[in-house]
C-alpha cells in the first residue's frame, strides 16, 4: 500500500472512532483554551433557563445520529443522563461553561422549551433499560451524570430512582468511563415511610455507583432543588419560598441536629439548582475530592473558582 493510500485509510478509520480527551495529550486545563469558552454560556442562570420537569425513565426511540457518524472531538464529554430535566438542564449548561463536549439522554430528547444553549448539546432519546441504545455513546466519555428521578407509588419511584440510574451505571461501567456521578438526596441512608420507594430507590443506586466506581464515584446528597422551573408552560420560582428556608436552615443550632436524625431530609438546606449543576459537572471531571457530597459539599464545589 503507497503512502497516499495508506492516509485514507487511516482518514476512514478516524471516522469511525470518538476521540476521548481521557485518552489525548488534551487535559483537563487545556479543554478550557477551546475555542468554545465558557464566558459563551456563563454561569448556569437561574432566570435565562427554560427548565422542565424531571423525566421519565422509560425513553422514547433512539433518534441520534450514532457515535461512530459523528467527528472525533478533543473535548472531555460529559453525558448527562436525565438532561432535559430540571436538574440535567442545569448540568448540561455548567458542563458547556466548563468547555465540554455534552451529549444528554431523556425521555423526550430535547427540551421542549429549549434554552438558548441548548443547540451546543446533543439531545438523544433512548431506552436506559436497553443500554445497546446507548452503549456506544459512552466510549471515550470522561465522565456521566444521572439525574433521573419521578415520583410516583413507592413500586414505580423504586424502579425509576434506584433500577434506571443502576441501569446508567452499569452501562458506563462496561464502557470504562473514569467517573460517574449520581445525584441522590439527603436522607437516602435512610429508612423512610413516606416516599420510601423515593429513599429506597436512591439507596440502591448509590449502592450501585459504590460497587462500580469504588475510587471515582460520586453521589450529591442535596436537600429539595430549587430553581426557576417550567411546568407545563408555566414557569414556578422555587427559589421565592426555598431560598429564605435555605438562609434558615443553614443556621445550625437544632436545626443542625435534627439532620442526624430519621428527620434528616427535612431539616437538609435547599440547594440551589445552579450550584447542583456545577458541582455534578465537576464531579464528572473528576474534581470532587470525596464520594459523597452534603449540601454544604455542593455549595463549597460549586463556588471554587479554582475546581
Amino acid at each position: 500500500m503507497n503512502t497516499q493510500s495508506r492516509a485514507s485509510a487511516a482518514g476512514k478509520r478516524l471516522l469511525l472512532v470518538r476521540v476521548s480527551a481521557t485518552h489525548s495529550p488534551m487535559s483537563t486545563s487545556s479543554c478550557h483554551q477551546h475555542t468554545r469558552r465558557s464566558a459563551d454560556y456563563g454561569a448556569p442562570s437561574e432566570g435565562g433557563r427554560q427548565s422542565l420537569p424531571l423525566p421519565w425513565c422509560t425513553l422514547g426511540a433512539h433518534n441520534s445520529i450514532h457515535a461512530s457518524q459523528r467527528a472525533p472531538s478533543l473535548m472531555e464529554q460529559v453525558v448527562v443522563f436525565g438532561g432535559s430535566g430540571f436538574v440535567g438542564q442545569s448540568v448540561c449548561q455548567a458542563a458547556l461553561a466548563l468547555g465540554c463536549d455534552v451529549v444528554s439522554f431523556s425521555r423526550s430528547g430535547s427540551p421542549e422549551q429549549a434554552p438558548s444553549w441548548a443547540s451546543d448539546v446533543q439531545w438523544l432519546k433512548g431506552d436506559i433499560f436497553k443500554p445497546e441504545d446507548y452503549a456506544a455513546e459512552l466510549v471515550g466519555a470522561t465522565g456521566v451524570v444521572t439525574c433521573v428521578g419521578a415520583f410516583g407509588t413507592d413500586e414505580f419511584m423504586e424502579r425509576v430512582c434506584g433500577d434506571a440510574n443502576v441501569a446508567a451505571a452499569e452501562a458506563a461501567a462496561a464502557a470504562r468511563v473514569p467517573h460517574f456521578v449520581f445525584v441522590s438526596a439527603a436522607g437516602a441512608a435512610r429508612a423512610h415511610l413516606l416516599l420510601r420507594g423515593y429513599y429506597a430507590g436512591k439507596a440502591k443506586a448509590e449502592a450501585a455507583v459504590a460497587r462500580l466506581y469504588p475510587d471515582t464515584g460520586v453521589c450529591l446528597r442535596p436537600g429539595a432543588i430549587y430553581g426557576d422551573r417550567v411546568v407545563r408552560g408555566v414557569r414556578v420560582p422555587l427559589g421565592a419560598v426555598f431560598a429564605p428556608l435555605e438562609r434558615v436552615l443553614s443556621l445550625g443550632g437544632p436545626f443542625a441536629a435534627l439532620r442526624d436524625s430519621p428527620f434528616e431530609a427535612a431539616f437538609t438546606p435547599p440547594a440551589d439548582v445552579r450550584a447542583v449543576g456545577r458541582a455534578a459537572a465537576l464531579a464528572a471531571l473528576g474534581r470532587a475530592d470525596r464520594a459523597l457530597l452534603s449540601v454544604e459539599d455542593i455549595n463549597r464545589l460549586a463556588a471554587d473558582a479554582t475546581a
